[in-house]
């Protein structure tokens, strides 16, 4: 069973966020089909549900690791160094009297 979830999930049946609808709709699909048991099917569900939470933060971690990378090589700084420069061009318009 479990190694039919993970073929499950992996051939596209689950998206990056599995609902539990969805979860139940290919779960129904498989009872039909004699693949798994009405009994097996709530253990079923909830095993695609929390696969698809893990694909899903798995994900963002990657695409904020990439999204960190290229901020980086485009040179942006980050919020605190602009912090420290609004914060300098503030002292230096109380300097200049302006």
């Amino acid at each position: 069973m479990k190694d039919l979830i993970t073929n499950m999930f992996l051939a596209g049946f689950g998206a990056l966020v599995m609902t539990k609808e969805k979860a139940e709709e290919i779960v129904g699909e498989l009872i039909q089909k004699g693949q798994v048991s009405s009994d097996e099917a709530k253990a079923v569900v909830e095993t695609l549900i929390e696969k698809g939470k893990k694909e899903q933060q798995s994900m963002t971690g990657f695409v904020r690791d990439e999204v960190r990378k290229v901020i980086e090589e485009m040179g942006v700084p980050s919020r605190e160094e602009y912090e420290n420069l609004k914060k300098l061009v503030e002292t230096l318009k109380e300097h200049s009297g302006k």
